[in-house]
């Protein structure tokens, strides 16, 4: 019944979204990827949002986030809330006016037909894959994961109507498969495509890459290698707008990183905290241990949570970190069952010191831990799946700087805490 229910909800948000969509004429921009879809909407509305009147998804991504996103509605899903829209999106759509002339949408899949079902929803222009890693496995069945949500995600390109501009990582699994006319690629790798970024490096100042037209510098970040792909993308939609090169890059100098994706903090005892607690997956938990290598403090204490969605790849995937981080980490706290189950033993097995490492249940006792062996010059990096994690509560509580830059903010995210808070003290 609540499917049902759901699945009706949805079809009558989306019916007045599409109705406002073609009515209005809005050029849509559509981003996809396993990691990066949140920053790289942001940086491509930073190019365009000085030239043309644009609009980006505000914490929306799914089939029922992203018609109410349209309105300028958002959901936590709960039935109370659907309800009430019901009643709102059609007077919402029927005192509607052109807002804006372009909209970049966060299209995200965590099942097999989700892209399918929002490409026939959205009349898109342009499509972004950014890409492809073991995220939400546990809802795909195929022998080769990986390759199943590589088909679905490419179906924002494959799919795309006449005329539609697909844009492509081209270093990515599978990436040669995708072929046609409109199509545009981006690489750090190949430097015979148009979009090419070297020279990638993190200074004092932050981060800076080169392309063959621009340099960009980002300061105050310090980033992995992959974002090159998110400023990229940037870069190629800027050009088919017709944006000039000096004003990509003024733009893409004043982005702004969402909350807890790469966010150098202050922390206690002249700590610096990496903060990307909004969510993990393997391949971006890996780049971030190969990058701080090279950095110096006095201990990199690397908090980690749960991988979670993983299903059958969580014990390969959860063992892949460790096998990375035993090689740059000196000190390592984990937070939850399956870092303890799958990540803990790989680590004890490649040689890890056992008396430089913790296990905790649960981020309020991992935070109060490490409150308490933090010292002068280390580096502290929190990374974690946002699934019932909560790493951001390890954050808060070791960072000196204003606790609002912290992912999670607001009335509901406080009550999901305060839950997740009770239903620990219940267990214990």
């Amino acid at each position: 019944m609540k499917k049902k229910f759901r699945e009706y909800i949805t079809a009558y948000f989306w019916y007045f979204a599409h109705l406002y969509l073609i009515k209005y004429q809005i050029y849509c921009i559509g981003v996809t990827g396993s990691f990066g879809k949140s920053s790289t909407v942001d940086a491509i509305y930073q190019i365009l949002k000085d030239s043309i009147r644009v609009k980006k998804t505000i914490n929306a991504n799914s089939e029922i986030g992203i018609p109410l996103d349209v309105f300028g509605l958002h959901t936590h899903g709960s039935i109370l809330e659907l309800l009430k829209y019901i009643i709102i999106l059609p007077i919402k759509y029927m005192t509607s006016r052109k807002r804006f002339d372009v909209y970049v949408i966060e299209m995200a899949v965590d099942h097999p037909g989700d892209m399918e079902y929002l490409m026939n929803k959205i009349p898109l222009k342009i499509g972004v894959l950014l890409s492809i890693g073991k995220v939400h496995t546990e809802n795909f069945n195929g022998e080769d994961r990986e390759y199943e949500i590589y088909k679905e995600k490419s179906k924002i390109i494959t799919m795309l109507k006449q005329g539609g501009i697909g844009i492509i990582n081209n270093d990515i699994p599978y990436a040669n498969d995708i072929k046609g006319e409109n199509i545009i690629k981006l690489s750090t790798k190949d430097d015979s495509v148009k979009y090419y970024a070297y020279d990638i490096q993190n200074t004092e100042e932050g981060f800076s890459m080169k392309t063959n037209d621009i340099t960009l510098n980002i300061n105050n970040y310090i980033l992995t290698k992959s974002y090159s792909y998110n400023f990229l993308s940037a870069l190629a939609v800027g050009d088919i707008f017709k944006i000039d090169k000096e004003s990509q890059k003024n733009s893409i100098s004043n982005f702004k990183l969402p909350p807890s994706r790469m966010t150098l903090f202050n922390g206690i005892n002249k700590s610096k905290v990496i903060d990307s607690s909004y969510n993990a997956s393997a391949n971006p938990t890996i780049e971030i241990l190969q990058m701080i290598s090279h950095m110096q403090f006095n201990r990199k204490i690397f908090v980690f949570g749960d991988m979670r969605e993983l299903g059958q790849d969580s014990k390969k995937e959860h063992e892949r970190v460790a096998q990375e981080a035993v090689k740059y980490i000196d000190y390592i706290i984990t937070i939850g069952e399956m870092t303890k189950k799958y990540f803990i033993p790989e680590v004890i097995r490649l040689g890890f010191d056992n008396n430089k490492m913790k296990s905790f249940e649960n981020s309020y006792q991992a935070a109060e831990f490490i409150k308490n062996i933090i010292k002068e010059q280390d580096l502290v990096i929190v990374k974690g799946s946002q699934n019932k994690i909560f790493t951001e509560i390890v954050v808060e509580n070791i960072i000196t700087d204003d606790k609002n830059l912290i992912c999670r903010r607001g009335k509901y995210w406080e009550e999901q805490r305060q839950k997740y808070k009770m239903v620990i003290k219940n267990f214990t």
